[in-house]
């Protein structure tokens, strides 16, 4: 990985299906992305799929975990537990079904008083993102929102690509934090193997695409959002699947650009 260049996002870069068909070879199961992408355009054809959208990314978790959970006894043993939390500051590419998941089961199992502390941290770690990409988070310790001390608030929720995040060695994962850089060095130089696991990774990646393309065969954009700023924007609003699904760039802020290899939200306008 490299740094991003300065300046304003190239709109040219924004992602779309091309993008996905560039992830095909390494990080997407064909098979898995084709089965997920089936039964999301079944449930968008229902009544329930049409009102909420949430139901799809609840869907496509349940495809993935359920074939992740078959496969995981074959899988290398993993590092991660409750406590670590390296990856926690890393940019996570979500799409706005997966937002609602979250916001629905925070407010569900929160008190008022909880939703408002979250909320407020939230925001608060939401400015500090915009326009910043992960290497420039891991310099400046910039935490995602959900992170409380060192455990995640709505862990059983987390969007897909924190249900694919598997690492066999969580001191490397302290050295990425720490030196991203050096750390990224040892592992082209050879020092190092890289340690994260890739089969959920692939799993849960062809369930977001393959959902992300039914939605988009509905005529959905489905942008890429980053998780803290599309939290914050949710959070705002009192129904934001309604307000998503009357108008898209009500994520607008939240939407990733990729840029030299990375991917940043606009920066927030100068005061």
């Amino acid at each position: 990985m490299t740094n991003v260049d300065d300046g304003q996002p190239d709109e040219s870069m924004t992602l779309d299906e091309s993008d996905i068909g560039g992830l095909i070879d390494d990080l997407i199961e064909p098979e898995m992305l084709a089965g997920v992408e089936r039964e999301c355009t079944k449930l968008l054809e229902s009544e329930t799929g049409k009102s909420a959208p949430a139901a799809l990314a609840r869907l496509a978790i349940q495809l993935a975990e359920t074939v992740w959970e078959n496969l995981q006894e074959d899988a290398p043993d993993f590092a991660c537990r409750k406590g670590c939390a390296w990856c926690c500051h890393l940019t996570v590419m979500v799409t706005a079904p997966e937002v609602f998941v979250l916001v629905e089961d925070i407010k569900a199992g929160m008190s008022a008083e909880e939703v408002e502390r979250l909320a407020a941290r939230v925001k608060k770690n939401a400015q500090m993102i915009r326009g910043k990409n992960t290497i420039q988070r891991f310099a400046e310790g910039i935490a995602c929102g959900l992170l409380d001390g060192d455990s995640c608030s709505a862990h059983a929720s987390r969007p897909m690509p924190c249900h694919g995040a598997f690492s066999e060695d969580a001191k490397f994962c302290e050295a990425l934090f720490d030196d991203h850089d050096t750390a990224v060095e040892t592992i082209a130089s050879g020092q190092r193997q890289e340690p994260f696991l890739v089969m959920p990774k692939m799993i849960f990646n062809s369930a977001q695409f393959g959902m992300v393309r039914a939605l988009r065969e509905k005529g959905h954009g489905c942008r890429p959002l980053e998780l803290t700023v599309a939290l914050d924007i949710a959070f705002s609003h009192p129904d934001i699947e309604s307000a998503w699904l009357e108008d898209e760039s009500v994520f607008e802020a939240a939407e990733l650009h990729q840029i030299g290899g990375q991917y940043v939200t606009k920066p927030p306008p100068s005061p």
